[in-house]
């Protein structure tokens, strides 16, 4: 009777643990499925997310290029506007040097035309043959004025290097159109004697030296040199000189600056000049 229980009790032992066995498959079997589902969601995910970085990266790509071509002819343009003011300028210099000197004037032309129309009709260009002006003329071709005045709005930089040129950046008086304010150089338009005038001011401590300077040659100058306990100076330099047609005339720094040149509206620091003769 002992026997029959310790056996039944084995088979039941082992009934026992072959249904842990089955249960515990078939959790795993169930992870193992929910895993590999969400595996294949990941990965699709994924390469989803890839495809769109490659996307955004040929975007940027394109937008780059994009960029960089709007930039190449941005730059383009803006040489072509450079050499188009170039030629304007050209242009405008030879008309005034044409007006200057009486040749291919309105009048001057006028005049060449009637001396010609007078040999055809006599042969010899008398006078008592001559063609009459229905209106005579009433006035003579006049040449414009030349003289600019400019400042400087703000004050510099400190201690400006060796040779810098100094730009008015102001400019509200330009007869003869010669001053650049954008670069501080004064282009004469035509030929002739020139008077040009300037004034700086410096800080306390400061010495500020100035050339004034026509076609890389130094034709006059002056020193603003204010002490420890002088407060603002101030010096003027004054030049005449003679000066071609396309010249460039301009201020600049020498030696090296000490402290910065001053300029407010109690006291500008100012640049100018106009056509003697």
């Amino acid at each position: 009777m002992e026997l029959i229980f310790t056996h039944s009790h084995h088979i039941l032992a082992l009934c026992f643990f072959g249904l842990v066995l089955v249960i515990s498959s078939c959790t795993a079997t169930e992870e193992s499925s929910n895993f590999a589902t969400f595996k294949v969601e990941f990965e699709t995910k994924l390469s989803g997310l890839e495809s769109e970085i490659k996307r955004l990266r040929q975007s940027n790509q394109d937008l780059t290029d994009r960029v960089r071509r709007l930039e190449d002819l941005l730059m383009n343009a803006n040489s072509e506007r450079i050499r188009l003011a170039e030629a304007v300028r050209h242009q405008e210099d030879r008309i005034r040097l044409l007006e200057d000197s009486g040749q291919d004037s309105p009048h001057a032309m006028y005049q060449n035309k009637t001396k010609i129309l007078r040999k055809s009709i006599d042969g010899n260009g008398n006078d008592q043959y001559g063609v009459k002006r229905i209106i005579p003329p009433t006035t003579q071709p006049m040449s414009e004025p030349v003289i600019f005045y400019s400042y400087k709005s703000t004050n510099s930089p400190p201690n400006l290097s060796l040779h810098h040129v100094i730009v008015f950046d102001v400019n509200p008086v330009n007869k003869g159109h010669g001053y650049h304010k954008d670069n501080g150089i004064f282009e004469a338009p035509r030929s002739g004697t020139y008077m040009f005038l300037w004034s700086i001011y410096t800080y306390p401590r400061g010495y500020i030296g100035t050339e004034l300077v026509v076609n890389g040659n130094v034709v006059g100058g002056a020193v603003a040199d204010s002490h420890p306990d002088d407060g603002i100076n101030s010096c003027t330099g004054v030049a005449i000189a003679e000066v071609s047609a396309g010249d460039h005339v301009y201020l600049r720094i020498s030696p090296t600056a000490v402290n910065y040149i001053w300029s407010s509206s109690n006291g500008r620091s100012t640049f100018s000049g106009w056509f003697l003769q």
